[in-house]
């Protein structure tokens, strides 16, 4: 029996770590989203809390008149929406007009679906805005708290004992009858057992806040590092990627009756049509840049490989992005070493594959058809955590507004992340939520108990989105809702596909605190 609570014990600690660990936002842990509830254009921001359970700051901005409520609501992702309580009804910023404030509970660690309904004289809308919450930092007590609950704590203390004594010495005495010798001598026994009840108690509890501590520490210090191997095939450099556990399978995988199983599935879901999101960063050469596409290879959708293009040798960071059916977005990291391309052609595993070799030149970079994609005066004054600024406009040779054709079902796509590797985050115009994963949290049903159900689902919905997406963007304009999280060397590049070509552009930056 004990070696059965070790396991599980290990098992739920396990969860736990990951849970807290594995985020969509490598030091990015706020959620911007723009888009629409209903007929009203919305602006969603989501400050985490940093501990759990904890209060997240919501600030919601409506660019529509007429708003008489606005309301928010966090649904964790397993629960029915019915048994929810009240929605919060968040209440209008002094001073900044159409901007409605709430502080909403998150308890558990995970993903969370935080419905914004928006109430006027257009009726009522909904938006489902994806959420994860992760404990991200460890609090110390206060010296002061600490010394009043040490002195609150030893009153209880004596207090137990006191009962424990009286209850042995005169719990079956008549009133004003004095206990006996030998009363006395039990009371005193009694007490004696209690005393070392409650420090066996008090020390097992420290010993499970030590080990609750430690083990949340060496998940926050530690990055969950995906295996990863390059080999040459052919002249061709291949990167392969392992899932490390079943736990990530997108393949319903039978339950074990002992050991460290987790006893679940987590099935994955194709985002933006494509099961992981590569993005392999240069170290020795922070310009370098690749979004990659790697294809699966396993029939639990747990290993991936990709052909890694012409960058060049050396070594790289890699951050592998995916969407779980609980509408978890994970990104895990790792770093490989490149070993120098051959002069064979490369040809890409996907078709949506892009990299990018060469230096940031300011505030407008030229792509290859001659166009220009220019930041928007977003560099000039930057501080963290408020609006980055993140405008482009994308203009043709003679400087009108360029067409633009969609890039994986959006206008463009954006990375943004700092060069010591701590900040990562990738952006679309409706901010730094997965679609995929706001698709599971709006979509979910209550037949999707059934691990793959959703899954299944989701992916028929993802394929015809694809091939119903818009066939261009004509207004040559993209915004990026982000804020950097803090100050620091940051490099951004974005994306855009013109004449059946993506192109990627460069920019470097420094944020001041």
């Amino acid at each position: 029996m004990a070696h059965l609570i070790g396991r599980r014990a290990a098992a739920i600690t396990f969860a736990t770590g990951l849970i807290l660990l594995l985020s969509g936002h490598i030091g990015s842990p706020d959620t911007w989203f723009e888009g629409t509830a209903g007929p009203y254009p919305v602006q969603v921001v989501v400050r985490n809390p940093t501990v759990l359970p904890g209060q997240a700051q919501v600030t919601v901005k409506v660019t529509q008149g007429g708003v008489t409520t606005v309301e928010v609501s966090p649904i964790f992702w397993n629960t029915d929406p019915k048994s929810q309580p009240a929605p919060d009804v968040a209440q209008p910023v002094p001073g900044q007009a159409g901007t409605y404030a709430a502080d909403v509970w998150l308890i558990l660690p995970g993903s969370y679906n935080l419905t914004v309904a928006v109430t006027g004289r257009e009726g009522r809308g909904t938006v489902v805005v994806p959420v994860v919450a992760q404990v991200t930092q460890l609090l110390t007590m206060q010296r002061p708290l600490g010394i009043t609950l040490a002195i609150m704590g030893l009153f209880l203390f004596v207090g137990a004992l006191t009962l424990f004594g009286a209850a042995a010495r005169e719990g079956v005495m008549a009133p004003g009858e004095e206990p006996t010798p030998r009363r006395r001598t039990m009371g005193r026994v009694v007490m004696a057992a209690g005393t070392l009840l409650l420090c066996m108690g008090l020390w097992g509890g420290k010993a499970w806040w030590d080990s609750t501590e430690q083990g949340i520490r060496r998940y926050l210090e530690t990055p969950f590092v995906i295996p990863s191997a390059i080999s040459v095939e052919n002249g061709t450099r291949v990167l392969e990627l392992k899932l490390p556990d079943t736990l990530f399978s997108a393949t319903p995988v039978p339950r074990r009756r002992r050991g460290a199983r987790l006893g679940g599935w987590s099935p994955l879901l194709p985002d933006h049509g494509k099961m992981m999101h590569l993005f392999v960063l240069g170290i020795d050469r922070p310009e370098s840049f690749a979004h990659l596409h790697p294809i699966v290879s396993d029939s639990f959708n747990t290993s991936f490989r990709t052909v890694v293009p012409s960058l060049p040798a050396g070594r790289y960071r890699f951050f592998a992005d995916v969407v779980h059916e609980s509408g978890w977005a994970q990104t895990m990291i790792g770093e490989i070493e490149l070993p120098a391309p051959s002069n064979l052609p490369q040809v890409p595993a996907d078709s949506d594959d892009a990299w990018y070799d060469g230096v940031a030149p300011g505030d407008s970079a030229t792509l290859s058809d001659g166009s220009h994609l220019v930041w928007q005066g977003g560099r000039l004054g930057k501080r963290a955590t408020i609006d980055a600024g993140l405008n482009f406009a994308i203009t043709d040779p003679k400087g009108a507004r360029a067409t633009i054709e969609p890039y994986l079902g959006m206008a463009g796509h954006a990375v943004v992340a700092r060069e010591d590797g701590k900040v990562f985050v990738h952006l679309h115009p409706a901010g730094t939520i997965s679609m995929a994963a706001q698709q599971a949290l709006g979509l979910r049903q209550p037949g999707d108990s059934v691990a793959g159900a959703l899954a299944k689902r989701l992916a028929q919905l993802d394929r015809s989105a694809m091939v119903g997406m818009p066939t261009h963007f004509a207004d040559g304009m993209l915004h990026f809702p982000y804020a950097f999280p803090g100050p620091g060397t940051y490099r951004i590049w974005v994306q855009v596909r013109r004449g059946g070509k993506i192109e990627t552009a460069s920019f470097r930056t420094s944020i001041a605190p």
